[in-house]
């Protein structure tokens, strides 16, 4: 069985928590450090998901997150951080992040969102291929498709 492709976005992927204990050990990674890289890779790279990685991110970072141009299409974008911050959840949904990962989970469960983001994004290309653009019409859509998975997994 092929490892799943991650595409990574993070300043610091090489002390990154997650990235030691799961993101390079049990899946391929593509790692990038600037936003233009990974909105580049993101059309270019057969990746499986995508995770934003602000495990370093001080609370008052959080406006970076505001530069990212919305996410929308086919892939599942997951976001890992220390803490739930809420207003670093807030805009992350803005921006089209579908699961959000803590750095001290178990990685068991963050193996268990990554795959369920993974199927998630499979649903997603099957409605973007049927149906292109479906997915900017509106940001419930991919609550909706999450739904969907949560529910016949």
């Amino acid at each position: 069985m092929h490892k799943p492709n991650l595409l990574l976005f993070g300043k610091e992927l090489s002390s990154c928590i997650c990235y030691q204990r799961i993101f390079n050990h049990e899946f391929e990674t593509v790692a990038t450090e600037t936003e233009e890289e990974f909105l580049r890779e993101l059309g270019e790279v057969n990746a499986d998901a995508a995770v934003l990685c602000f495990c370093f991110a001080e609370e008052n970072e959080v406006e970076e997150l505001s530069r990212l141009k919305a996410l929308t299409g086919p892939l599942s974008v997951l976001a890992c951080s220390k803490t739930y911050n809420p207003n670093f959840v807030r805009l992350a949904a803005q921006r089209g992040v579908d699961h959000f990962l803590l750095c001290n989970m178990e990685v068991d469960k963050i193996r268990q969102l990554i795959f369920t983001a993974i199927r998630g994004s499979g649903l997603r290309s099957f409605l973007e291929f049927c149906c292109p653009g479906s997915l900017a019409v509106s940001p419930y859509v991919s609550k909706m498709i999450n739904e969907i998975v949560h529910a016949f997994p």
